[in-house]
């Protein structure tokens, strides 16, 4: 009430208390009864400024009582929010979104369409009759994102999806590689040969993380369709060959045995007069060995071939942890393999022996007994073949209660 009205209000509320007082100058006073004393104006003017009062009171609203409910709309990432607050008299709201007016009106909900992933930041703001603030605050309200896959999704890092809606559309894949994935999720749509794996059964671990198959955990509120899940260890490496070892380390080869040394011969010298001709003749006389011709060495035995490498042990299914609190209509089935051991490199062949050393050469006049040739060396012995790896492990699969679940 303005004070204009105030004014009128208050003069024909005393013109009225006038008359009523000059009405009772009329009427024989009764001793018996006692004349009420008549409002002054002050009473009057207290009593409207207390009821004015009480009406600004009820003139108020909190952020608590504006209700923001999130919809979902049939597309992905297409949102709601639908906003009410109570109509109260007198009382003024404005609504301000991102900078921009909304149009309010008190008692009736506002519809806001939102794309998911985004954040609606509201100001609220409301005035009394008399003009005064009686709200300024800030609301703001996330939307959460939705995913779609349909193809193929391989993971390269450690992945955790917070998600109003995932879709796994029709023969879709999510590969894990062996990173840990974890999805949180409102809802789950998983469409005909919808698939999370982590690793094909040709696919060669190359890590310890990967060895372990990684983790899998899944948290929704609601799900529906039919997923597969596929926990298989990749396969263990095959051992390195002894070749293979033999080209990066180096092998060393059998020595040949040293030749003999040569025999050496001696003799006395002799002068002989011919006694026809007169001629002194002179040779060699007591021809003797000096020194025996040597045998050959025997050449070195060849070394033995380098064991080929055991192959890796297979890697572990991974583990898998599923809490899905509506899965009516939602089907899981979960095929477990760990993944087969390498198999073990062959071995490589032994190396040949080292050649004999040739026997020392007769003297020149053959006095002295022939030596022997040295004997080659015997060829090594073959590597041994590496064992085949151990197949992995199965790891831990909690599931909690869903009815509609198949492990094979």
């Amino acid at each position: 009430m303005n004070s204009r009205k105030s004014k009128s209000f208050f003069l024909m509320l005393l013109a009225f208390v006038l008359l009523s007082g000059a009405g009772c100058a009329f009427k024989k006073d009764d001793p018996k009864e006692a004349t009420p004393a008549a409002p002054t104006a002050e009473d009057v003017a207290d009593e409207l400024e207390r009821k004015k009062n009480e009406q600004l009171q009820k003139e108020t609203i909190s952020a608590e009582d504006f209700t923001f409910e999130l919809l979902e709309d049939k597309a992905p990432n297409k949102y709601s929010v639908k906003v009410t607050y109570p109509q109260k008299n007198g009382l003024t709201v404005h609504l301000v979104l991102n900078d921009e007016p909304v149009e309010t009106t008190a008692g009736t909900p506002i519809l806001i369409s939102v794309l998911g992933g985004s954040e609606l930041n509201f100001r609220l703001i409301a005035y009394n009759s008399n003009g005064v603030m009686v709200l300024n605050s800030i609301k703001k309200i996330p939307t959460p994102s939705d995913l779609v896959i349909s193809d193929t999704v391989v993971l390269n890092k450690d992945t955790n999806w917070k998600l109003g809606r995932l879709y796994l559309n029709d023969d879709s894949i999510v590969q894990t590689k062996g990173f840990p994935l974890s999805i949180e999720a409102n809802k789950i749509f998983a469409r005909p040969n919808a698939k999370i794996m982590n690793f094909s059964s040709n696919e060669v671990w190359g890590s310890s993380q990967h060895k372990m198959g990684g983790a899998i955990v899944i948290r929704a509120k609601e799900a529906a369709g039919y997923l597969m899940i596929n926990l298989t260890g990749a396969k263990g490496k095959n051992g390195r060959s002894g070749l293979e070892i033999e080209n990066l380390i180096g092998i060393r080869k059998a020595t040949d045995g040293y030749d003999g040394n040569h025999g050496e011969w001696d003799g006395d010298e002799d002068c002989t007069e011919d006694r026809y001709s007169g001629q002194t003749r002179c040779g060699i006389i007591n021809l003797r060995c000096v020194s025996q011709p040597t045998n050959g060495e025997d050449g070195e035995d060849g070394p033995n071939g380098v064991d080929g490498e055991n192959g890796a042990d297979g890697g572990d299914t991974g583990n898998l942890f599923a809490q899905i609190d509506n899965h009516v209509n939602f089907t899981l089935k979960v095929s477990l393999k760990p993944g087969m051991g390498g198999l073990g490199g062959q071995g490589a062949p032994g190396k040949a022996g080292g050649k004999g050393g040739k026997a020392g050469a007769l003297d020149q006049q053959r006095v002295c007994k022939p030596a022997s040739n040295g004997k080659d060396g015997a060829p090594g012995k073959p590597g041994r073949t590496g064992q085949v790896g151990q197949p992995g492990k199965v790891g831990t699969i909690e599931l909690n209660g869903l009815k509609n679940a198949i492990i094979e």
